[in-house]
């Protein structure tokens, strides 16, 4: 392990000692993020933030890619850090920083303490539509469909052409279990994609209508245009019931695998349907292996 670090390390320096702009460096560290070499990143990372300590923008990259390969305590210290000094941060980014301390919180299983942060976060910034969105998901992750409802209702409020929050009000209110209102919603998002095509979402709304087969149908085109990556239509069988189709589809893509996804498939209703299978498992254990 320690001759690996001392590669790691020796890699960089070389680098490093023909790196002509700042701009390389942090695209080097990018690239071995992408990579998932977390010492090369991190040896990147550092090198950028030491020479340039009052970049707040930088800051939060760092801390996002400690949060990436689930440093979560030490991305949580950095980030604690930029929320005391947010102002100095584009006006633009707020909502991925919020939501970025909160997911620290949530990871670390200080679940209360997460949701605390984000309800109050909420509160004081009624109108910024990614912290509704994104705040929404994730109480409904959690399995709060009351104050995930509200989220995208308060969302839809400012937006009500918001493809993917039109979608969800439907997808909560059918988890609900009302299923007349949330066909009203499925239906908006079919019909809002024939001009808004930024985030496709049609495909869960077929499939959570009753239409399977053109859910398929419809999530097929967008994978093979890479509109969606292809575990969105692992997503689509699962929901389906497609518990074969789900499992062929997750062992070809595999190799397109990132840690985020490990923790999306485990821990996600759409897999439902094959989560407790054997084979499924052992799937898992050989993704984390990777």
């Amino acid at each position: 392990m320690k001759k690996l670090f001392l590669l790691s390390v020796i890699t960089c320096c070389f680098y490093f000692s023909n790196a002509q702009t700042f701009g390389e460096v942090l695209e080097r560290a990018y690239n071995f993020r992408q990579k998932w070499n977390y010492d090369s990143t991190m040896y990147y990372m550092q090198f950028a933030t030491d020479r340039n300590p009052n970049d707040r923008i930088l800051e939060y990259t760092y801390a996002t890619y400690l949060a990436d390969f689930c440093h979560y305590r030490e991305a949580l210290v950095k980030f604690s850090d930029l929320m005391k000094h947010r102002s100095k941060l584009p006006y633009s980014y707020l909502d991925y920083l919020i939501l970025s301390y909160v997911d620290c919180y949530l990871c670390l299983d200080s679940i209360d303490r997460g949701f605390e942060i984000l309800n109050s976060e909420i509160s004081d910034n009624p109108r910024l539509t990614g912290l509704l969105n994104s705040g929404g998901h994730r109480y409904y992750s959690a399995g709060n469909l009351t104050e995930a409802m509200n989220c995208f209702k308060k969302s839809y409020a400012i937006d009500s052409t918001d493809t993917w929050v039109v979608y969800f009000i439907g997808e909560v209110l059918y988890v609900m279990g009302d299923t007349a209102q949330a066909a009203y919603y499925f239906n908006r998002t079919i019909e809002l994609e024939k001009t808004d095509k930024s985030y496709p979402m049609a495909p869960y709304a077929y499939v959570l209508s009753g239409q399977p087969d053109r859910a398929v149908k419809e999530m097929k085109k967008l994978v093979a245009k890479k509109v969606h990556p292809k575990i969105s239509l692992a997503a689509i069988y699962g929901m389906a019931g497609m518990k074969q189709e789900c499992i062929d589809v997750l062992l070809d893509c595999k190799e397109e695998f990132e840690l985020g996804d490990y923790y999306y498939i485990m821990h996600n209703r759409d897999y439902n349907c094959i989560r407790s299978e054997p084979q499924y498992i052992e799937l898992i254990n050989e993704l984390k292996e990777k």
